[in-house]
């Protein structure tokens, strides 16, 4: 397996992105995600200019040439009311983690989260901080094990 930073694959994004979104609307017991058919493509234009305003990056797993995965992550700057309530920090934000189910259990998602921790630490980032959908166990499950933990919940 090999961790790339992506190439410009607007489609391999936006597959990602409409699958992750679809396990998602699994997962939603209130019934109120919904993965309508131009999602991905959405998601995908939402995520890379997120990307480009933020000093960010998206990583790309492969098993062999197989793009089997994603993670992308910004820089987040701090509020005014971030900075005189808490102690001054950079923090790396995870916004996006998708394995494809047939690679689970085999460290794709450690890999991605290494190579994420690497490029925050790498931008003076102390912090990482973690979005996961509260209804996401296995993710949730997943974060734990790697030692990150709950902090805030919105």
């Amino acid at each position: 397996m090999s961790i790339r930073e992506y190439n410009g694959d607007f489609d391999l994004l936006a597959h990602f992105l409409h699958k992750l979104q679809s396990h998602i609307v699994g997962l939603d017991n209130l019934k109120r995600c919904i993965c309508p058919p131009q999602y991905g493509k959405l998601a995908a234009r939402a995520c890379l200019s997120n990307i480009r305003k933020n000093k960010g990056v998206i990583l790309i797993a492969y098993d062999d040439e197989a793009p089997v995965g994603f993670i992308a992550g910004i820089i987040s700057t701090p509020s005014k009311i971030e900075n005189i309530s808490m102690v001054p920090t950079k923090a790396g934000r995870i916004g996006e983690l998708f394995v494809e189910e047939k690679h689970r259990g085999k460290k794709v998602g450690s890999s991605l989260m290494h190579a994420m921790e690497v490029y925050f630490r790498s931008n003076g980032c102390t912090i990482i901080r973690v979005e996961v959908f509260e209804q996401n166990l296995q993710a949730r499950s997943f974060y734990h094990k790697n030692d990150y933990c709950n902090r805030a919940t919105d």
